[in-house]
């Protein structure tokens, strides 16, 4: 692929922590049952999981959506014990299989464009030693639009989004570059697939698949 630089989503990409972070959702909100109604938890966590990619930000204002009174301070209390929870989880995280060695024979230029917060993305990055890989490590509260823009006008030549999310998909359309789906660890694999048909992106099962395709 020449010169094209590369840019990455971390969960389900870099990390295999799509489900943990499900998980999370649904621990905070069973913490939280005497402001979140209990019976609106499975649907928040799947709306959380069809639209995964995008920030904490984004999902607790639509989680409010889901209560029945008032919200006084639920996306405050919200965000602080999710981010209590997942972080240390997050650090134990494993890699997603395939991706290190993605990382370590690959010599373009790779950047990391997440929908998790930024400061705790970089310093999951720097205590796992991935850092060292990429030339920018941007995450929320900015979009992944954003932040990919930010990177080609910085940047500039081409460049392939690597994701497993609809956002991700979406972010690649925005900023008019091209899209691969991974998609082992893909929590919307059904709908990601038929987007990435409609529009002839590389649909890739892992990443042994994506290096065996080069």
């Amino acid at each position: 692929m020449g010169s094209t630089s590369f840019i990455l989503d971390c969960d389900g990409v870099i990390l295999d922590s799509n489900n943990l972070k499900l998980s999370v959702v649904r621990e905070v909100l069973l913490e939280m049952h005497e402001t979140f109604p209990k019976n609106k938890i499975k649907e928040a966590v799947t709306d959380f999981q069809n639209n995964f990619g995008k920030s904490r930000y984004w999902h607790v204002k639509n989680m409010e959506k889901l209560i029945p009174g008032s919200k006084k301070g639920f996306s405050e209390r919200f965000v602080t014990r999710y981010s209590e929870i997942l972080k240390p989880k997050y650090l134990q995280s494993n890699l997603c299989k395939g991706v290190e060695n993605f990382l370590m024979t690959t010599s373009n230029q790779k950047f990391v464009v997440s929908g998790s917060n930024e400061e705790e993305l970089r310093e999951v990055f720097r205590k796992k030693d991935l850092q060292k890989y990429f030339m920018k490590i941007l995450g929320s509260p900015k979009t992944k639009s954003e932040n990919i823009a930010a990177i080609i006008e910085s940047f500039k030549g081409d460049f392939i989004y690597i994701g497993d999310s609809v956002e991700d998909f979406k972010a690649s359309e925005e900023n008019n570059i091209e899209f691969i789906f991974l998609k082992q660890y893909s929590l919307v694999p059904q709908k990601l697939m038929k987007l990435s048909m409609i529009k002839g992106f590389k649909v890739c099962e892992s990443w042994s698949q994506f290096s065996h395709n080069g």
